[in-house]
């Protein structure tokens, strides 16, 4: 990474260390669901991470230090990419707080309109892929990273639908 710069008070290490923290936990929530391991302890407090994390992902789409970033990772076809990067930063935030509310079609609206985002800002990983300025855009992400970013957005969208499969409500014994 090209310096360590300042991006919304976090700089660049530190973004790298708590982004990663969160793919950790959202594969070992994946894995452990599938093992049926998981113990209700551990989803609730995996829920809790997985609103913060998207709640925090929205937030950053309304920081105006990194405007010009989120639009220069949308592939030039989209149209209005300034209010395109608002609207799935809007959605991350409604749906990161929504995965918190225990009433069960709340929590499962809010998971589904995750999913949803994850897959329609999808295009724009893809577009960082091939294209150099949206690279240039992610403080000159190694091409290595931009690749991970992929397999990562399917991880998230794992960790989100097993999220759908337990109410919170359920979990907190309400």
């Amino acid at each position: 990474m090209a310096g360590r710069r300042k991006a919304a008070g976090v700089d660049d290490q530190a973004f790298i260390i708590m982004f990663f923290s969160f793919v950790a936990i959202a594969t070992a929530t994946v894995i452990f669901d599938r093992k049926e391991i998981m113990t209700p302890a551990l989803l609730l407090t995996s829920r809790i991470f997985l609103g913060i994390f998207f709640i925090g992902a929205g937030m950053a789409h309304f920081d105006p230090k990194q405007n010009n970033t989120y639009v220069a990772l949308m592939p030039p076809f989209l149209p209005n990419p300034e209010l395109l990067h608002k609207v799935a930063g809007a959605f991350e935030v409604i749906g990161g707080a929504g995965v918190l509310v225990p009433m069960d079609d709340v929590e499962n609206a809010a998971a589904w309109l995750l999913i949803c985002t994850l897959w329609a800002v999808f295009p724009a990983n893809i577009y960082c892929l091939f294209n150099s300025d949206a690279r240039r855009a992610l403080r000159d992400m190694p091409l290595a990273m931009v690749w991970i970013r992929i397999p990562i957005q399917f991880i998230f969208m794992e960790w989100v639908r097993v999220h759908t499969q337990t109410s919170l409500e359920e979990l907190l014994g309400l």
